[in-house]
């Protein structure tokens, strides 16, 4: 999936526009090639949702800077823990876990009093250590992967959360250190795209 065909050229490219002039097809060309995609693995620990409806997106760090060791750690039926998406540093997105189904990545939260809340939400990594900045490009592929969720699941701002807004545990993998100015900021650009 490409971010930049599912929030702008799906809503402004119109069949009653066409023919277009060649400079708005090299512009959305262009778009389409350096806008982020979303590669979908197999193989991850997941669940059925028992409610239908997701209703929060929660917001977590890999603990590690490498992509593969977080991969590798995701894929372990031991380590009882997955996501739906994983961000690399290049923000690079991988879907781990299919939206339909629920990833294991809240091990003993409450939302609304339930603690049916990885069949509620949906389940994001940032690849980051806990110490180091996350990057720019990480900063808005979350972002756009947030504005669309949002949109697709008809969320809010306030639906989405950080691991330790959630997790009723004091180990709670928080996106850090985190700029949430920067990351609203973001978000609404690419809401109102």
């Amino acid at each position: 999936m490409n971010f930049f065909l599912e929030l702008f050229y799906k809503k402004y490219v119109d069949p009653v526009l066409y023919p277009l002039p060649i400079e708005y097809w090299v512009y959305f060309n262009n778009a389409l090639a350096s806008f982020p995609t979303i590669e979908c693995l197999q193989g991850f620990s997941q669940s059925s949702r028992r409610t239908k409806k997701i209703q929060l997106i929660v917001l977590h760090h890999s603990g590690s800077l490498n992509f593969n060791k977080a991969l590798i750690w995701f894929k372990n039926p031991n380590s009882f823990s997955s996501v739906h998406y994983l961000i690399d540093l290049d923000g690079h997105i991988q879907q781990l876990v299919p939206d339909e189904n629920a990833s294991l990545h809240v091990t003993s939260g409450i939302y609304k009093f339930s603690r049916l809340v990885n069949e509620m939400s949906i389940g994001i990594s940032l690849i980051g250590n806990g110490f180091d900045r996350f990057t720019e490009a990480q900063y808005e592929a979350v972002a756009m992967l947030c504005a669309y969720l949002k949109k697709k699941y008809g969320l809010k701002n306030e639906d989405i959360f950080k691991h330790s807004e959630i997790e009723c545990k004091p180990m709670a993998t928080d996106p850090h250190p985190w700029s949430k100015e920067k990351f609203n900021e973001l978000l609404d650009k690419f809401e109102n795209l």
